[in-house]
């Protein structure tokens, strides 16, 4: 009786040494499992405030070009304007001359001349008039082009997959270069 109480003792210790272990074990892996959820919400924490501050940089650098894109093309436009604006001075000046050295004594061939002289004038007025619209026109265009990038900036940082797509904003082609603009300019100027 004593062997078979000695023997039902040392079973029942192994069983709680074997149920302490399983326990420890189930501890062991219920800590490994908070530790694995704790670093993936760090490590998601982490994800958000680089996306964030990928979106705030695409976006500053976006308006910063636009901006920049903005400025060269007016300095273009003025550009023209000014020329523009020299021709005139330079057929007025010319006219006033021919003016006084013709004054007496016009045949009808000089009246013609002249007159064709007065419409060349009148004409160099209204392209630097039209120049001067053109500058309006693309200054407009280029606000509503920032406005438009910058709503679009807003509605994906709303969303949760698309870094790259408010990326890609930036690699968009530009709506206006200085070639095209000073082409489309001279056409009406020139």
């Amino acid at each position: 009786a004593e062997l078979l109480a000695q023997k039902a003792a040392e079973q029942k210790a192994r069983e709680a040494q074997e149920q302490k272990r399983v326990e420890a074990e189930l501890l062991a892996q219920k800590a490994a499992a908070e530790q694995r959820v704790l670093e993936a919400s760090e490590a998601g924490k982490r994800l958000a405030a680089e996306l964030k501050s990928r979106l705030e940089a695409a976006a500053e650098q976006k308006a910063k070009e636009a901006q920049e894109r903005e400025h060269k093309e007016a300095k273009a436009v003025e550009r023209l304007a000014a020329e523009a604006e020299e021709h005139t001075r330079k057929e007025a000046e010319h006219l006033a001359e021919t003016a006084a050295e013709q004054k007496a004594g016009e045949t009808e061939e000089q009246k013609r001349k002249a007159e064709v002289r007065a419409r060349k004038m009148q004409d160099a007025k209204d392209r630097l008039h039209m120049a001067e619209k053109m500058k309006e026109i693309q200054e407009q265009a280029m606000k509503e082009e920032l406005a438009k990038a910058s709503a679009e900036d807003a509605k994906a940082q709303l969303k949760a997959h698309t870094p790259v797509r408010s990326l890609s904003l930036l690699t968009s082609a530009a709506s206006f270069t200085d070639e095209s603009l000073e082409g489309r300019v001279c056409k009406v100027v020139c």
